[in-house]
């Protein structure tokens, strides 16, 4: 029954004469097709799903009340917080922005690089201690 079921359907969908290739079945599938209530149910459903669809920015800006991801968060951006003062400020033992941006040069990469660098660092840390736009920030110093 399987076998005849799926002939009969991919005869239906594949052949260009449709109804009289499966003129020779024992059973008329083509009367096998969903109900008006079943139908009815599935465009529900289809529709309080596009409702329900979220945008690229709500899906950034989503937050999440969980202890762990604040912890996390938390521990990242004062573990890249000094890292960043360093490059941009001159704090804890750092030179400063010019200083980073010359040294940098010096090793090969273009100054827009360094300067992608010391925002994601110094900027992203804040931004995740803040709680705020915590994905692109983590982005950004992920891609560090």
């Amino acid at each position: 029954m399987f076998s005849a079921r799926l002939g009969a359907d991919l005869m239906r969908h594949a052949l260009p004469f449709g109804q009289a290739a499966m003129s020779h079945l024992p059973y008329d599938f083509s009367r096998t097709r969903p109900s008006a209530r079943l139908a009815s149910r599935f465009e529900a459903r289809a529709s309080s799903r596009s409702v329900r669809e979220e945008t690229m920015a709500s899906r950034l800006l989503r937050t999440d009340p969980d202890f762990a991801a604040l912890f996390m968060r938390l521990a990242l951006g004062l573990v890249f917080f000094p890292h960043g003062a360093q490059k941009v400020l001159g704090l804890f033992g750092g030179y400063g922005a010019n200083a980073t941006i010359q040294y940098f040069t010096k090793m090969g990469l273009p100054p827009w690089v360094t300067v992608l660098v010391m925002a994601a660092e110094f900027g992203g840390s804040i931004l995740l201690i803040l709680g705020f736009l915590t994905r692109i920030a983590a982005f950004g110093i992920g891609c560090v």
